[in-house]
């Protein structure tokens, strides 16, 4: 996605600088499916689930292509998401974003299956939940991609190489990518399943 969604942002209107926001459903006077612009690109925002538990919602934002918005104004409303989040002919890369009290508190990028139904997809992206909660929780990482990066004003090409920030055993590490700016990356391990 172009636009990463921003923790603390309402759930329909996740990115600043939002272009127009167009509200297709809502419940309760909250919306929850729809479209949003921004730097001329449009995306599909959704809440996957009500308040599980509470205050908690669960959201998806899909980016649109020339052809998705095609489909969209042509198909029935009863059928907004098919094809474009149930059975979408190839995988696509979305955002799915944890809210509380409509606030975005966490987020990560997803590759939603293709060919999935309702029901499969609630499963699968409640278990991709499970599991990048899990590992955030444990390597310690932040909540956001856009939190992944940091800056550090005073530092130099001569400053000294990060250090690995957890223990020994963590594949989490500060690389220092141009002086001054530091990203957390993730080696490719295995993690074991969490208990479901």
């Amino acid at each position: 996605m172009s636009a990463l969604p921003m923790l603390g942002n309402l759930a329909w209107a996740p990115v600043p600088a939002i272009e127009n926001v167009e509200v297709l459903d809502r419940f309760n006077g909250v919306p929850t499916f729809g479209l949003f612009s921004v730097g001329g690109e449009r995306q599909l925002f959704w809440r996957v689930t009500g308040y599980v538990p509470r205050s908690f919602s669960i959201w998806l934002y899909v980016p649109l292509t020339a052809d998705d918005e095609t489909r969209l104004a042509h198909a029935e409303p009863s059928d907004l998401l098919g094809g474009l989040v149930f059975q979408s002919q190839a995988p696509r890369y979305v955002a799915v974003g944890v809210a509380k009290d409509y606030r975005l508190v966490f987020e990560r990028e997803w590759q939603l299956p293709p060919d999935t139904d309702a029901q499969r997809l609630l499963d699968d992206v409640l278990g991709f939940l499970l599991d990048a909660l899990t590992i955030a929780l444990n390597e310690d990482m932040p909540p956001a991609r856009g939190k992944l990066c940091s800056r550090h004003p005073k530092s130099s090409a001569n400053s000294p190489q990060p250090k690995i920030l957890s223990s020994e055993n963590s594949a989490a590490k500060m690389t220092r990518v141009s002086p001054g700016i530091s990203c957390r990356s993730q080696e490719a391990r295995s993690h074991p399943a969490p208990p479901r």
